[in-house]
């Protein structure tokens, strides 16, 4: 969330007014119970049956950022299609499955 700051010094007042305030201590919070859940989910799996081979801790290492370019691609990218579409008075259609 600092990168725009290397791009345009002068937003630094966004930053420390009320909202920039609240949106950095979310992030905090946020990537600390992140942190914490990955940990306690890590530390309650119980005993493996053979040892962890290097590739398997690298992936491991791996599925946290990527969960947030998931989380990008599957959640945001549509919402984002969705409220464009809106925006621009384009109309969205909703398929409802038949339920067997």
């Amino acid at each position: 969330s600092q990168l725009p700051l290397l791009f345009h010094p002068n937003w630094m007042h966004v930053y420390w007014s009320v909202p920039g305030i609240l949106f950095q201590a979310a992030l905090l919070v946020a990537g600390l119970l992140t942190l914490m859940f990955w940990l306690l989910d890590f530390r309650i799996r119980p005993e493996r049956s053979s040892p962890w081979t290097w590739r398997e801790r690298v992936l491991e290492l791996l599925s946290l950022p990527l969960m947030a370019v998931l989380t990008l691609i599957c959640v945001a990218l549509p919402v984002l299609h969705a409220q464009t579409r809106l925006m621009l008075g384009r109309a969205i259609q909703f398929r409802v499955t038949p339920k067997l």
